[in-house]
């Protein structure tokens, strides 16, 4: 197994770049474009001296990273990396400001369980963040309806949205509303990925603001509280174009499995399904009639590659 140098501990690195000299210390010479930091004990600014065109930035777990120490690195990398700070949760709404003004070519940004994140943040982002594609918010849970509308620009007066977003993830924001679910599928119109497990404030009548976004490939609405075989019978109704469907939920029965089965015919992943099953066995067109539409799919696809 190859180990690459950008897996060894910020402390390695700090040595090795001690030994180097100046024109020696880039990522050029070095080969490095993507850094992982497992920990901190000197400042995140020392251990990537000389790495100002590095793609990718992956400080996830650092608990230790405070606004303070993470504002003076902007200004030594380049502007198009992808930066994970999943975790730090210490990280505020002071930090993605800088983010905002430093890295305005990000593509990706992680922030799941940075939870002093406010609508605030995500208003900052969008002043900003103009070619972010993917934005991970996950157990973000200062966030509403309002900070979604920033992203969404759907309050064009103070944001301008991050209108290419192609994946956004918000589970476990317990704070999002149906609200939201408008605001995506009004100003979101590219997105392929939404991840809305454990929203408990959604329900099935925000599930309505989903039915004609034809972009939309993968949804995962596991552990919601508030959706039932009406929600599904309402997705399958629509013009989503689903290849993947997480539906792990306690209120949904066989019957949402006949809609699936007859509305989302273009679906190949299905998680959830397993917990169905009711002790009198699948209703007609339920479960049976899904796996075979899926299977028949992936039957369809095999022989045309073959055929190829």
């Amino acid at each position: 197994m190859e180990t690459h140098i950008a897996c060894l501990f910020p402390e390695l690195l700090a040595m090795i770049f001690g030994y180097l000299d100046v024109r020696d210390k880039g990522p050029e010479a070095l080969g490095i474009r993507q850094v992982q930091i497992l920990s901190l004990r000197r400042s995140l600014s020392y251990v990537i001296q000389g790495m100002a065109n590095i793609e990718s930035l992956n400080l996830s777990g650092c608990y230790n990273l405070t606004d303070k120490g993470l504002g003076h690195v902007f200004v030594q990398i380049g502007s198009r990396c992808a930066l994970n700070l999943n975790l730090c949760k210490q990280i505020t709404d002071s930090s993605l400001g800088h983010i905002a003004q430093y890295l305005k070519g990000l593509e990706v940004l992680e922030l799941g369980g940075c939870s002093n994140i406010t609508n605030t943040g995500l208003l900052l982002i969008t002043w900003g963040l103009q070619r972010l594609k993917s934005l991970n918010l996950r157990s973000c849970r200062h966030l509403s309806d309002v900070g979604i509308g920033h992203l969404a620009s759907m309050t064009l007066s103070v944001a301008e949205g991050c209108l290419g977003l192609e994946q956004l993830m918000l589970q476990d924001c317990q704070k999002l509303m149906d609200l939201s679910l408008k605001h995506i599928s009004w100003g979101l119109t590219g997105l392929r990925l939404l991840n809305l497990s454990f929203c408990g404030g959604i329900s099935d009548a925000g599930l309505l603001h989903l039915l004609h976004m034809d972009s939309l490939r993968s949804l995962n609405l596991s552990s919601w509280d508030n959706i039932s075989d009406t929600g599904f019978m309402r997705l399958a109704m629509g013009s989503l174009c689903l290849s993947g469907l997480d539906m792990f939920c306690n209120k949904v029965a066989e019957q949402s499995l006949a809609y699936i089965a007859q509305g989302l015919d273009g679906l190949k992943s299905l998680f959830g399904c397993h917990l169905l099953r009711s002790f009198n066995g699948p209703e007609p067109g339920g479960l049976e009639s899904t796996n075979k539409k899926v299977k028949e799919r992936e039957r369809a696809e095999l022989s045309s590659g073959s055929r190829d």
